[in-house]
């Protein structure tokens, strides 16, 4: 992304919600901006720059917040985590506080390939992971109708969809031959992942009740570090500008 936090041509926002709170980047960018960490829970305990302030909320209840009062709304794989038939009344929330011309941006998760050159344990964790999430009610591919939301939403005058399709592999011979952001986002989301099963899966007693056991977990592990081991994910970043608003004379 040449350096930026979005494809969204943004020019020196005073005012960023992050929803769903990340590591505190876009302060550190736009040190100038009041940045509100809006999260359902706690931030965790490590050190964020001095502009950045957390509010709790639960974007399926309500977004306490003035309304026309965010140049910045940015959702990163939160979507993922909401029942699709909420996420209506979730854009038009959070469009009553952007104001007019301010930018919604959202990324989220598409699509998972996985077994190109066969993966049995990444296959079922992938099938058990997936399953849970649809018995929830969740959309696995949410990220495929971000873009149809928010045409929906009526609310924004330009909309921008982009899909960036991932490779996951430790193939060095692979890895030299994409771009350099390409292999960054790609290594990214692979860091990530392990992550995910190294510590969120520790305490997660949906994963346990849906079998995945410590060894399950630890052949996982195992399998990411194979060269030949490739597997695609697709993440959807999309940008809308709020309409402006006519003025009546």
């Amino acid at each position: 992304m040449n350096g930026e936090l979005t494809f969204a041509p943004l020019d020196n926002p005073l005012k960023i919600l992050d929803l769903g709170a990340g590591s505190g980047a876009c302060a550190n960018i736009y040190p100038h901006a009041e940045v509100i960490a809006a999260d359902i829970v706690p931030l965790p305990e490590r050190p964020f720059p001095p502009n950045v302030k957390y509010q709790h909320c639960d974007v399926l209840v309500t977004l306490p917040f003035v309304d026309s009062s965010f140049d910045v709304v940015h959702m990163r794989l939160l979507m993922y985590h909401l029942p699709p038939a909420e996420i209506p009344s979730v854009i038009q929330r959070i469009s009553r506080i952007l104001k007019p011309q301010g930018w919604l941006i959202i990324e989220d998760f598409g699509r998972h390939i996985i077994g190109h050159t066969g993966s049995p344990v990444q296959e079922k964790i992938e099938a058990i992971y997936t399953g849970m999430l649809q018995r929830k009610g969740l959309d696995t591919k949410v990220g495929e109708s971000l873009g149809a939301f928010l045409q929906d939403a009526d609310a924004f005058s330009e909309i921008n969809v982009k899909k960036a399709e991932m490779i996951l592999t430790t193939d060095p011979e692979f890895l030299a031959r994409i771009s350099p952001g390409e292999r960054a986002l790609a290594n990214a989301v692979r860091s990530t992942s392990i992550k995910v099963v190294e510590t969120l899966m520790n305490i997660s007693e949906d994963m346990r009740s849906a079998g995945v056991t410590p060894d399950i977990k630890k052949a996982w592990l195992e399998e990411r570090q194979e060269p030949k081991l490739k597997t695609t994910t697709d993440i959807w970043f999309t940008w809308a500008q709020k309409r402006q608003t006519s003025i009546v004379l």
